[in-house]
């Protein structure tokens, strides 16, 4: 990849909001036999930008650099991956989900019986970023992916994003409850997502509407493949 050094950055959602993911990255990159420092407790800057406090942003930005330079930045967190790839320099960003399929990892040892609906994350597909999900996905033994009627380019968002679920927390979960409801195919078991903002708002409708649908980050199913969880 050109550089020596990987650094985790779990992002301020995966660490304070949807802390059961970090514990399965961890697992998950250990297995894979990385070498790596953590970034925990650092954001990105995404709520300071998405606020318009630019000032404060490019002070987050100025701070961070310090931590980034010349090495390969691993994230599941769909929101710092765009904010890196977009207002960052000096360093190599790649998604979790691109970074496991440029070590050339092709198989899973164990099986995941899922019926499972892929949804797309906006940030990751702000960047281009769709595919990388879905081959790993494809490459575990016993799960079958379907998609939502609208996905990659013209998917919809969950309803997460944009700070919508700080501060409208009641409308964020209606969105994603509107979305499994006009657009969630048949037959299937789970939605799977690669965000923790998404991952949260889709766990948060499928318990207060009380839907018969189970609800993943793609940490947890590459963990249960490679025996992780």
């Amino acid at each position: 990849m050109g550089f020596e050094m990987f650094a985790v950055f779990p992002g301020c959602t995966l660490e304070k909001y949807s802390s059961e993911l970090k514990e399965p990255l961890i697992k998950i990159l250990k297995y894979l036999g990385i070498e790596w420092i953590d970034l925990g407790g650092r954001c990105c800057g995404m709520p300071l930008l998405l606020s318009g406090d630019s000032e404060s942003f490019r002070e987050v930005i100025r701070s961070n650099t310090d931590y980034l330079r010349n090495v390969v930045v691993i994230t599941s967190c769909a929101g710092c991956f765009r904010v890196f790839r977009e207002y960052y320099s000096g360093f190599m960003v790649k998604h979790l989900s691109q970074f496991i399929l440029d070590l050339g990892f092709s198989s899973f040892p164990h099986k995941v019986d899922l019926r499972a609906v892929y949804h797309d994350p906006c940030e990751l597909i702000r960047c281009r970023v769709a595919e990388e999900p879905r081959e790993l996905l494809r490459r575990i033994p016993g799960l079958s992916l379907s998609e939502f009627k609208l996905n990659r380019e013209s998917s919809t968002c969950c309803g997460g994003g944009g700070l919508v679920k700080a501060i409208f927390p009641s409308l964020a979960v209606e969105v994603a409850y509107e979305k499994i409801l006009r657009e969630l195919p048949q037959d299937v078991d789970a939605i799977v997502s690669s965000c923790p903002f998404c991952y949260l708002n889709f766990k948060d409708a499928a318990s207060i509407y009380s839907l018969n649908i189970k609800v993943y980050d793609i940490i947890h199913i590459l963990g249960m493949a490679l025996g992780v969880l």
